[in-house]
């Protein structure tokens, strides 16, 4: 088996007939139409081809609810024996395995869909044939986004590593200018990061940009490194901004009280930051024409798909922990890989390490995006060779990554925002935009019209900016600004 997420698709759909078996998966998800994805397994199957397929089974499990959400998952089979077996190994690959089954524990997965759906996720297994597919709301083709509203907003984005605000003021054509612009760390002297804390700790100074506004603002807009659903923050104890002891409404408590602190009675928007920085791209990179992805290199990836119109569908979107490739399989570690460590901050570095990198030029983590932007323009051949290996292989994730999304629903376009403190830029875009075509190529992955741009130096405030816009559309007196 190769190691690539993206080639087994094709495997397991191209199973011989007589050797194989419909496998329907039917992802439940509450009021939202239920999804199917039907593969081939082998049947009967000897222990390699059994334990290949439970694998593709939990990978699909784990990406499908990664992006989409479920409460439940049931693998159905016209052999019930089959579904069973595959549902009981993938239950122990996902939930029971010493060894973890990706970079994430799918426990943050399990909690997010608790939240959601108000109870435990299920795997369950039953003979015969799925229910038919629920009616999916039409994919906007085409639809112009809807025209900018003026305005100004008070903008908060609070990230993992770094919390900013703004007073963000937009004309009636879209442009932007921002305003008493601060930065600092979300978890200053290496303490974890808390909402909570980190809303505390920027409380007066938002009061205060709140009440020097002139003539005063329309809204204030919140993005954050959080999963958000139906405009509801998700909080998952132990994961992101949410401590381990973070008590159950903390989050929603402290962001009621801060929004009613700054800007009482006023119209206020909470959502996730790959969201906002989406909503960025979309109405600051040209219209697309169809279903566009956003890609920020943060202290995470922060990541969001948008349609035609800039709207977003119901979901998880959790895009960071889709899985990839499949471990060697003498790793001790995790079964398998998501882009979580290579469409990041510290994606150089992750490469560089595999690569043998960091040791040969004697790099520690931080040193590594720098070091090897600069080697771009180096005078010293072997070392621009290296610097553009590893540029190259992180677009060769990209294309991993973008093939995932593009078989779920095609994509037109994917938008880098370029980042002075990741080293994005035309330079290292380049690189990585010829190792995504040289992966896609010759891997025989339908990826040639995807449109692959670079927005140079916007990740400092497309947060900010697209929250504002978000925030400006739903604002029922907004225009003033």
């Amino acid at each position: 088996m190769p190691p690539y997420l993206a080639l087994w698709h094709r495997r397991f759909v191209a199973l011989p007939p007589r050797r194989s078996l419909p496998v329907t998966l039917f992802f439940d998800r509450g009021a939202a139409p239920p999804l199917r994805r039907i593969i081939r397994a082998a049947w009967p199957a000897d222990a390699r081809e059994a334990r290949s397929s439970a694998l593709y089974v939990a990978a699909l499990i784990n990406n499908v609810l990664c992006v989409h959400g479920a409460a439940s998952v049931t693998l159905f089979s016209e052999n019930g024996v089959l579904a069973e077996r595959l549902r009981d190994e993938a239950h122990r690959l996902l939930f029971m395995r010493l060894r973890p089954f990706s970079d994430m524990p799918f426990g943050f997965l399990r909690g997010l869909s608790r939240q959601v759906f108000g109870r435990d996720f299920r795997l369950e297994a039953a003979p015969g044939n799925a229910p038919a597919p629920g009616r999916e709301p039409p994919v906007p083709m085409g639809t112009p986004p809807p025209a900018p509203r003026p305005g100004l907003v008070l903008a908060v984005n609070i990230g993992q590593h770094l919390t900013s605000l703004a007073l963000v003021r937009v004309d009636g054509e879209g442009r932007f200018s921002l305003e008493g612009l601060t930065r600092r760390k979300s978890a200053p002297c290496g303490e974890e990061a808390s909402l909570a804390a980190i809303l505390a700790a920027v409380r007066d100074e938002a009061r205060s940009l709140a009440r020097e506004a002139r003539p005063g603002i329309d809204a204030l807009a919140i993005s954050l490194a959080a999963t958000t659903y139906r405009g509801k923050v998700l909080a998952v104890p132990g994961y992101g901004l949410f401590p381990e002891d973070c008590p159950a409404g903390e989050a929603a408590t402290a962001l009621a009280r801060f929004c009613g602190d700054v800007a009482p009675g006023g119209p206020f928007d909470v959502l996730n930051d790959g969201l906002a920085q989406a909503v960025f791209a979309h109405r600051h990179g040209g219209a697309p024409v169809g279903d566009m992805l956003s890609v920020r290199l943060g202290s995470s990836p922060a990541v969001h798909r948008l349609d035609a119109s800039g709207r977003a569908a119901p979901g998880f979107h959790e895009y960071g922990w889709l899985v990839t490739r499949f471990a060697p399989p003498n790793d001790t570690g995790r079964l398998f890989s998501s882009i979580r460590p290579y469409l990041s901050h510290y994606g150089a570095a992750a490469v560089a390490h595999e690569l043998g990198l960091l040791g040969k030029y004697g790099l520690g983590i931080d040193e590594a995006p720098a070091f090897f932007r600069d080697a771009l323009d180096a005078d010293l051949p072997l070392l621009r060779q290296d610097a553009e290996h590893v540029y190259g292989i992180l677009g060769a994730h990209l294309a991993m990554f973008a093939h995932e999304l593009h078989r779920d629903r095609p994509l037109a376009t994917i938008r880098l925002l370029g980042s002075r403190t990741s080293r994005l830029d035309a330079a290292t875009f380049r690189v990585m935009a010829a190792g995504f075509a040289a992966f896609a190529a010759g891997h025989g992955l339908d990826l040639e019209a995807l449109e692959l741009t670079l927005i140079e130096e916007a990740s400092a405030v497309a947060g900010l900016v697209g929250a504002a816009h978000v925030a400006l559309e739903a604002a029922p007196q907004a225009g003033r600004g």
